[in-house]
């Protein structure tokens, strides 16, 4: 049977350059939807937007949902869930309400080859509920790229909820983390690699967050992207893209927060 799926992302854009929070601006958001229907055949695209002031004129059939305003992020949030929880989470209540599946694919995320069908060939063999990934940081979990099968989306979001710590004590990486730790339903994604680095771009399935310029060229070197777009500094992540490091072991094991 074909699997049934809705894909959400969050947004957020403000007009400066490089984007706060790492996030696409509106003139990569083509470049982040051709790379998602590339791959996938979802029943739906949502985005759910924190209230950005500049957002893309055209928004490809996309269904846009925008919050009343930016509830930030984690660092500086002030309310117990910050600005991706509300967006994670508005996603998988659509999922739910759809009868569907949940992929979350965030807005600078690149993904690349068969990534619906190795994430649903994985659940199904592991008989996972939920996968999200993993990378060699001291928050251990990547949250850009995940699958939530629909029988799992409600009491996902009721022990997501659940947690008391609000995200300035607790990141959401950290609250994954933990729910990872405490059901037996989750699994790590078996294929890199979100902020991980470094990037193999001969993987048969991956996907990258936090795009670099020299990871960009290689992308395009290799014809996953075309080389006549010309990318702007928006989409060149800061920080996180220069960690270095030979490629995660993922194992079934379990760490403590």
């Amino acid at each position: 049977m074909k699997n049934k799926y809705i894909i959400a992302s969050g947004y957020w854009d403000d007009g400066s350059s490089p984007p706060k929070e790492g996030w696409f601006q509106g003139d990569t958001f083509d470049l982040w939807h051709d790379n998602t229907l590339k791959y996938s055949h979802p029943s739906k695209i949502y985005v759910i937007d924190s209230c950005s002031p500049c957002q893309p004129i055209d928004k490809r059939g996309v269904e846009w949902f925008s919050l009343v305003r930016n509830f930030g992020h984690a660092r500086g949030s002030d309310t117990k869930l910050c600005g991706w929880s509300r967006s994670y989470i508005a996603g998988a209540f659509l999922a739910l309400m759809n009868d569907c599946d949940y992929i979350y694919k965030e807005q600078d995320c690149l993904a690349f080859g068969p990534w619906v069908e190795a994430m649903y060939n994985q659940a199904k063999k592991r008989g996972a509920q939920m996968l999200f990934g993993k990378w060699d940081h001291k928050y251990v979990v990547e949250q850009s790229l995940t699958l939530i099968k629909k029988e799992f989306i409600q009491e996902f979001i009721d022990l997501y909820t659940g947690i008391d710590k609000w995200d300035g004590r607790l990141r959401p990486e950290q609250k994954f983390h933990y729910l990872f730790n405490t059901s037996e339903k989750i699994e790590w994604l078996k294929f890199g690699y979100g902020r991980h680095r470094p990037v193999n771009v001969d993987d048969k399935v991956f996907y990258a967050q936090h795009i670099n310029k020299g990871l960009m060229e290689k992308l395009k070197q290799k014809g996953l992207i075309n080389g006549k777009s010309n990318p702007t500094e928006n989409l060149i992540s800061r920080g996180l893209a220069s960690l270095e490091g030979s490629p995660i072991d993922v194992q079934d094991g379990k760490k403590g927060i």
